[in-house]
């Protein structure tokens, strides 16, 4: 043990803080996945599971690391505390995880959800700290204190910035990533903030949760999180692979119809069919990937375009004239749709070419 002005500082068993790290990032990998599914319409199940694996992984490493931490004199737990620790962490995840879906702008959901993120494993680890029970005393360094929460409350808004799109394995693993630094920069940070000095203490009062029943706890935690990576990545393995079978068909149904079809999310094109190709002249190659606008000439696209979202009553087809980016004017009929692309939110549009059937009336008018 070392000796700091008289004070006795914590040490670590290595091997307990290696297995703490990796149940966080086994729980923060399984959250990145369900929060993937949690675009979808039908979402809110999967944000709540979310929350409740994210909040057990924050509890769980803080307990796994508390195992670790040895500050040479016999530990217990008291078990109120203890459990209002796991409380604060899944409440806090889920109002930080609602948070980043709210209909506010960009800039603002990302901060609050990283802000409410961050005081959430704060919250969670400082009430974990309370639920210590030794014969001796805590004594806290304030600037390290801080510094912890300013880490957590960094890599959350970071984590949850770069959790705006969630479609690619690599994308969920940074996410991962970033949450794993944030729960684990705020555990060790604020572990350094404290200093154990000797002492004669009262036992605390009330139920208290030895060593043993809390590695038991930790433990049921720990398995429980690695069922639900488990279930999660096989879930996710066969949404993917249906959704892959469904665009396929849709592809292909795409393609030999007649009218034009394009799919966009959050103003870029995800898809066409030939007709696109054939009515926006150019190949599929180039349109995707483009902004939805740059089909349409300069302030030209209709309304329901522009938003990123149709109404209810912008699915009935409408006519109306567009005038393309060679600045020809095409008469069609339009129409969109929500629908899950890859499992994320995305709008389909469909475009009838009117031209033949205009010319036609036309010239029936024109004869009359």
């Amino acid at each position: 043990m070392l000796k700091v002005l008289g004070c006795v500082v914590h040490e670590h068993d290595l091997r307990l803080v290696a297995i703490s790290a990796v149940i966080c990032v086994l729980g923060c990998l399984t959250t990145t996945t369900l929060l993937a599914r949690a675009g979808r319409r039908d979402g809110r199940p999967w944000l709540v599971a979310a929350a409740a694996v994210l909040g057990c992984s924050v509890w769980s490493l803080h307990f796994v690391a508390m195992l670790a931490f040895m500050p040479g004199q016999e530990m217990a737990y008291d078990l109120g505390l203890t459990a209002l620790s796991i409380v604060v962490a899944v409440g806090g995840a889920l109002m930080a995880l609602l948070a980043g879906k709210s209909p506010a702008t960009l800039a603002s959901r990302v901060g609050v959800a990283g802000v409410l993120l961050g005081l959430a494993i704060a919250g969670m680890h400082y009430v974990g700290v309370a639920a210590m029970t030794f014969s001796g005393f805590l004594i806290f360094d304030h600037a390290y204190v801080v510094a912890s929460v300013v880490v957590s409350i960094v890599f959350s808004v970071v984590a949850m910035a770069r959790a705006t799109d969630l479609t690619t394995t690599g994308r969920r693993a940074e996410v991962g990533g970033w949450l794993t630094l944030a729960i684990c920069g705020l555990h060790f940070t604020g572990m350094t903030a404290i200093t154990v000095a000797p002492g004669t203490a009262e036992a605390a009062e009330g139920t208290v949760l030895g060593t043993t029943g809390l590695a038991f706890a930790v433990g049921g935690v720990s398995v429980g999180l690695l069922i639900a990576s488990l279930v999660a990545t096989m879930i996710e393995r066969h949404i993917s692979l249906r959704a892959l079978q469904d665009l396929g068909r849709m592809r292909l149904m795409s393609n030999l119809a007649q009218e034009v079809l394009f799919i966009h999310r959050d103003g870029v094109v995800l898809e066409v069919n030939s007709a696109g190709e054939r009515l926006f002249k150019a190949s599929a190659e180039d349109i995707i990937g483009r902004p939805v606008l740059s089909l349409f000439a300069k302030d030209s696209a209709p309304a329901m375009i522009r938003r990123e979202r149709c109404s209810p009553l912008e699915r009935r087809p409408e006519e109306m004239d567009f005038q393309a980016v060679d600045g020809s004017y095409v008469a069609v009929e339009l129409s969109c749709q929500p629908i899950d692309y890859l499992g994320r939110p995305a709008t389909v549009v469909a475009l009838r070419d009117l031209t033949d059937r205009k010319r036609d009336e036309a010239r029936i008018r024109h004869l009359a």
